[in-house]
């Protein structure tokens, strides 16, 4: 049995339509499940409010302020990218 160079090209590019087709139907399907298992979580944010006065000199409570600041804003959130687990005072 001989194969041509046209067969041989015929059949590579067969091939690579399938694989194309596949990859293409495993994109959708899991692109899918995004919709299909959404979680509908919608939890309301209380705003907290403190007594706290800060010193409009001092920039290490200022720092401070922001950090708790974006913390509280990141409680709302399901995957929140900001992590604080510490803060120390750098010298």
């Amino acid at each position: 049995m001989n194969i041509t160079f046209m067969d041989g090209i015929s059949i590579t590019i067969s091939s690579m339509t399938i694989v194309l087709l596949t990859l293409a139907l495993i994109a959708v399907v899991l692109s899918s499940f995004k919709v299909l298992f959404k979680e509908n979580k919608k939890e309301e944010v209380k705003p907290v409010t403190t007594n706290t006065v800060i010193d409009d000199n001092d920039e290490e409570e200022r720092l401070v302020a922001c950090l708790t600041a974006s913390i509280m804003a990141g409680n709302g959130k399901l995957n929140p990218n900001l992590h604080i687990r510490s803060i120390k005072r750098v010298k």
